[in-house]
């Protein structure tokens, strides 16, 4: 419990600093517009093309991974636009709209964040998937080349 603070902690700290600081008028509505743009069109494209350039090309292109997020993304979207236009009988645009919204993950804000300081450079190289290749001390295929046969 007290890695997943120590993990999250700063991250939703910040995220309340903000709302704190918005909710109190400390900074005004122009400069909150100023640092979203600038959070929105700067800051995240470029933390996006530092953690890219940074891993090698195999991490970034880790079928198995792509397959797994695309798929499960594809699914929930069409689950949640069949959902959403039963429930509200809306036009096709905000029916596809809500549905986008509704698999949008927040990665960019909170999932870079949280993986960084979590896992450090394999945080971010990573993308949250260890590759099969690269067997770890005391994983099920490790312990398996070192029992004797028929011992598990």
């Amino acid at each position: 419990m007290e890695s997943i603070l120590n993990v999250s902690f700063p991250v939703f700290g910040l995220i309340l600093c903000g709302y704190l600081a918005a909710r109190t008028g400390v900074l005004g509505q122009q400069s909150t517009e100023a640092l979203n743009g600038y959070v929105y069109y700067f800051a995240l494209p470029a933390l996006l093309f530092v953690f890219v350039a940074r891993a090698p090309v195999e991490r970034v292109f880790y079928w198995p991974f792509i397959a797994s997020f695309g798929g499960g993304y594809l699914v929930t979207m069409a689950v949640a636009f069949l959902l959403f236009r039963k429930l509200y009988a809306e036009r096709l645009a905000a029916t596809s709209m809500r549905s986008t919204n509704a698999v949008f993950a927040n990665t960019g804000y909170m999932g870079i964040p949280l993986a960084s300081t979590a896992f450090g450079d394999a945080g971010d190289h990573g993308h949250g998937v260890r590759q099969p290749d690269r067997t770890q001390p005391g994983d099920r295929a490790d312990r398996t080349r070192r029992c004797p046969r028929g011992r598990r």
